[in-house]
Protein backbone atom coordinates (compact mmCIF):
# COMPACT_ATOMS: atom_id res chain seq x y z
CA UNK A 1 0.00 0.00 0.00
CA UNK A 2 0.79 3.40 -0.59
CA UNK A 3 -0.42 6.96 -0.83
CA UNK A 4 -0.85 7.78 3.37
CA UNK A 5 -0.38 3.97 4.55
CA UNK A 6 -3.50 4.94 6.77
CA UNK A 7 -7.03 3.46 6.23
CA UNK A 8 -9.39 4.83 8.83
CA UNK A 9 -8.40 6.62 11.47
CA UNK A 10 -4.62 8.56 10.74
CA UNK A 11 -3.14 10.59 13.40
CA UNK A 12 0.12 12.22 13.68
CA UNK A 13 2.28 8.93 15.01
CA UNK A 14 1.25 7.36 11.87
CA UNK A 15 0.22 10.27 8.91
CA UNK A 16 2.74 10.23 6.25
CA UNK A 17 3.26 13.00 3.82
CA UNK A 18 3.37 11.37 0.57
CA UNK A 19 4.37 14.10 -1.44
CA UNK A 20 7.58 16.37 0.28
CA UNK A 21 7.20 18.67 -2.89
CA UNK A 22 6.63 22.12 -2.12
CA UNK A 23 3.83 24.09 -4.25
CA UNK A 24 4.06 27.33 -3.05
CA UNK A 25 3.08 28.67 -6.63
CA UNK A 26 -0.48 27.40 -6.01
CA UNK A 27 -2.84 30.57 -5.40
CA UNK A 28 -5.94 27.92 -4.67
CA UNK A 29 -6.44 25.55 -2.23
CA UNK A 30 -7.14 21.45 -3.22
CA UNK A 31 -9.11 19.18 -1.57
CA UNK A 32 -10.07 16.24 -3.80
CA UNK A 33 -10.97 12.78 -3.35
CA UNK A 34 -10.14 9.71 -6.01
CA UNK A 35 -11.88 7.55 -7.08
CA UNK A 36 -15.07 8.58 -6.01
CA UNK A 37 -16.99 6.77 -6.17
CA UNK A 38 -14.87 3.53 -5.11
CA UNK A 39 -15.30 0.58 -3.83
CA UNK A 40 -12.75 -0.49 -0.63
CA UNK A 41 -10.48 2.96 -0.49
CA UNK A 42 -9.53 6.37 -1.95
CA UNK A 43 -7.03 9.37 -1.51
CA UNK A 44 -7.62 12.42 -0.06
CA UNK A 45 -5.54 14.99 -0.94
CA UNK A 46 -5.58 18.75 0.28
CA UNK A 47 -3.32 21.67 0.42
CA UNK A 48 -3.47 25.00 1.61
CA UNK A 49 -2.94 28.74 0.62
CA UNK A 50 -1.47 29.68 4.07
CA UNK A 51 -0.27 27.17 6.71
CA UNK A 52 -3.13 26.36 9.32
CA UNK A 53 -4.70 24.05 12.37
CA UNK A 54 -6.57 21.80 9.68
CA UNK A 55 -9.05 18.95 10.77
CA UNK A 56 -10.30 16.29 7.83
CA UNK A 57 -13.32 13.49 8.84
CA UNK A 58 -15.78 11.73 7.69
CA UNK A 59 -19.26 12.23 8.26
CA UNK A 60 -22.35 9.58 7.60
CA UNK A 61 -25.53 11.12 5.57
CA UNK A 62 -27.12 11.39 8.83
CA UNK A 63 -24.41 14.12 10.43
CA UNK A 64 -22.67 11.77 12.51
CA UNK A 65 -18.43 11.85 12.54
CA UNK A 66 -17.22 8.54 11.51
CA UNK A 67 -13.53 9.55 12.22
CA UNK A 68 -11.44 12.39 12.03
CA UNK A 69 -8.42 11.61 9.23
CA UNK A 70 -6.05 14.31 10.05
CA UNK A 71 -5.96 17.57 12.83
CA UNK A 72 -2.71 19.29 12.91
CA UNK A 73 -0.75 22.12 11.31
CA UNK A 74 -0.76 22.04 7.58
CA UNK A 75 1.94 23.77 5.64
CA UNK A 76 0.91 26.38 2.64
CA UNK A 77 1.07 24.47 -0.69
CA UNK A 78 2.71 21.18 0.81
CA UNK A 79 0.64 18.43 -0.65
CA UNK A 80 -1.03 16.06 1.49
CA UNK A 81 -2.31 12.81 0.75
CA UNK A 82 -4.51 10.19 3.12
CA UNK A 83 -5.77 7.05 2.10
CA UNK A 84 -9.59 6.43 3.53
CA UNK A 85 -11.33 3.30 3.33
CA UNK A 86 -12.59 0.29 5.33
CA UNK A 87 -14.34 -2.71 4.36
CA UNK A 88 -16.74 -2.50 7.41
CA UNK A 89 -18.04 0.71 6.30
CA UNK A 90 -21.46 -0.37 4.35
CA UNK A 91 -22.69 1.27 1.06
CA UNK A 92 -23.67 4.32 1.14
CA UNK A 93 -22.93 8.56 0.70
CA UNK A 94 -20.87 9.79 2.86
CA UNK A 95 -18.48 13.36 3.70
CA UNK A 96 -15.85 14.30 4.09
CA UNK A 97 -15.19 17.63 5.86
CA UNK A 98 -11.53 19.82 5.62
CA UNK A 99 -11.70 22.17 8.43
CA UNK A 100 -9.51 25.15 9.06
CA UNK A 101 -9.65 28.63 10.62
CA UNK A 102 -10.39 30.24 7.55
CA UNK A 103 -12.73 27.85 5.71
CA UNK A 104 -14.86 25.06 5.98
CA UNK A 105 -14.92 22.90 2.40
CA UNK A 106 -17.08 19.47 2.05
CA UNK A 107 -16.44 16.80 -0.67
CA UNK A 108 -19.09 14.03 -0.92
CA UNK A 109 -18.62 10.52 -1.02
CA UNK A 110 -19.95 7.64 -2.36
CA UNK A 111 -19.41 4.60 -1.03
CA UNK A 112 -20.50 1.14 -3.96
CA UNK A 113 -20.23 -2.48 -2.64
Amino acid sequence: MSHGDCIGTCNSSNLKNLDTQNYSNIKESIFTAFPNPFKENTIISFSLRETDLASLEIYDYMGNRLTSLFNQQAVEGQLYKIEFGNKEIPSGIYFCVLKTSLSQQLIKLVIIK
